[in-house]
């Protein structure tokens, strides 16, 4: 038997093997919304924003304005285009607007501070991006092939193809100067627009996931819930009144559905006896029994659990980055050296980010501002702290502990076990809170919120955060 015909038995035999080159988007759409997937997907794109920058250019007013525009939108920029980790890609609106603000920035020109904006008129700034819906949405292309905006509508089809495309007709929904479109893994996806998500290598262990769930949700059912036993005469009876012939079994079935729709039964007590070698043996001619169903859930739980890492891992590759796994030996130099990888993967994506701001963002900022002769500048990662491996240790303990909305239903401190993440209780957090020394009074604090002004940073008052998490 050749290899192909082998091939195709066993997928006759065990169905196919998920694909995950290319995942429909109400897969993807459904992936977003499991807890343990949307838990790693935050924890990659918090450790994006957290990342250090600044703006290095020619002119120190430039440099100044751009950062302090750049820095009113950067975080929710930032987790607007990582929307392409969990599609593939991600459709998005730069928006602008006028305004007064650039009048109070200033920068240092030599050893003299000076303002940043001194002409009448409002500056053009940057308002957030918005991103769109991308299952609504489709690139433009002009007539040399060129993206040129974006389609959007809610009758908007993709066709799936590859890039590059037919160019299109007509004008775009979204034109080119307020269109932007982040791709995730162009390269590797032989350079489509819609590129590849990072939930595609979780795919596997997540359809395997719910698969296993509702067979465990029917292993319950049949558990709590067992089927009915009829036992009842084989003989065939004679209907008194009509004189036709009766077949019990029939009748065992109904009385066995009534029985676990919660109806009472009546049954004939008469016994019936058997000679079984020299004994003699009495029994019930009616008998309705529930059939014992033998379940081993805490292999099932067992299963769940080793899904729900394995799909954490997948979406935080390289998987061991920060921690040995569920049962895992390796010793803190290989998880360190693993964190290194993850590092540098973060530090590659960041720099996608970044190349998407100097070429799309900052350009038109700086023409409409000073003009097109004015000198460019450009964003610059100042790279992650040596700390920040286990500083994101700490973020996953912190989700686990806030217990966010969107991650309320997922056992996160079981799971932090399972991976081997060290956490505090509660009361070791309060300790440690009432132990930090006392905030100065003379300090500048809004009489409203409660939160006091320290070099320029706003900082929440901490017995306020904990007189509200006691009080809830």
């Amino acid at each position: 038997m050749s290899s192909t015909s082998e091939w195709r038995s066993a997928g006759n035999s065990l169905g196919s093997i998920p694909q995950t080159e290319r995942i429909p988007l109400r897969y993807l759409a459904a992936m977003r919304g499991d807890p343990i997937l949307a838990f790693g997907l935050l924890h990659i794109k918090a450790f994006l924003c957290r990342a250090a920058w600044h703006v290095d250019g020619a002119s120190a007013r430039q440099n100044a304005f751009v950062d302090a525009a750049l820095r009113r939108i950067y975080g929710r920029f930032v987790l607007a285009y990582c929307g392409s980790l969990d599609w593939g890609f991600a459709p998005l609106v730069k928006n602008f607007e006028r305004s007064g603000d650039p009048r109070g920035w200033s920068y240092v020109d030599g050893d003299v501070e000076k303002p940043v904006w001194t002409s009448s008129a409002d500056a053009l700034v940057w308002k957030p991006v918005t991103p769109l819906d991308p299952r609504k949405c489709s690139p433009h292309f002009a007539s040399d092939g060129s993206f040129d905006g974006i389609d959007y509508g809610p009758t908007t089809k993709r066709s799936g193809q590859r890039f590059p495309f037919e160019p299109g007709g007509g004008e775009p929904s979204i034109p080119l100067q307020w269109a932007l479109w982040a791709t995730n893994d162009k390269d590797a996806a032989f350079g489509s627009l819609y590129g590849r998500s990072r939930l595609a290598s979780a795919y596997p262990h997540w359809s395997s996931y719910w698969y296993r769930w509702q067979l465990g949700d029917r292993a319950f059912e049949r558990w709590a819930d067992p089927p009915v036993v009829a036992y009842h005469p084989s003989d065939v009876a004679l209907d008194p009144a009509t004189g036709s012939r009766r077949n019990f079994t029939a009748e065992g079935l109904g009385l066995a559905e009534r029985l676990r729709s919660g109806a009472n039964v009546s049954l004939p007590g008469d016994a019936v006896t058997n000679l079984e070698g020299d004994r003699v043996i009495g029994m019930r001619a009616w008998e309705l029994s529930q059939l014992k169903s033998e379940v081993d859930f805490a292999a099932l739980t067992e299963s769940n659990e080793y899904l729900d890492v394995a799909k954490l891992r997948a979406v935080l590759v390289p998987e061991q980055a920060f921690f040995e796994g569920a049962g895992g030996t390796s010793s803190r130099n290989v998880a360190s050296t693993l964190g290194d990888v993850f590092e540098n993967s973060q530090a590659t994506l960041l720099a996608e980010i970044h190349w998407t701001i100097n070429r799309y963002l900052i350009p038109q900022l700086i023409a409409a501002n000073f003009g097109d002769s004015a000198p460019s500048c450009e964003i610059a990662a100042d790279g992650f702290d040596a700390n920040d491996v286990e500083t994101s240790r700490q973020l996953l303990q912190a989700l686990s502990q806030n217990a966010p909305e969107r991650l309320a239903s997922v056992d996160e401190r079981g799971l932090l076990e399972r991976l081997n993440v060290p956490q505090k209780s509660p009361e070791q957090m309060l300790k440690a809170a009432e132990d930090l020394p006392t905030m100065p009074y003379d300090q500048e604090t809004d009489p409203e919120t409660g939160v006091a002004i320290e070099n320029g940073r706003y900082r929440q008052v901490l017995d306020r955060l904990w007189t509200k998490q006691k009080g809830r």
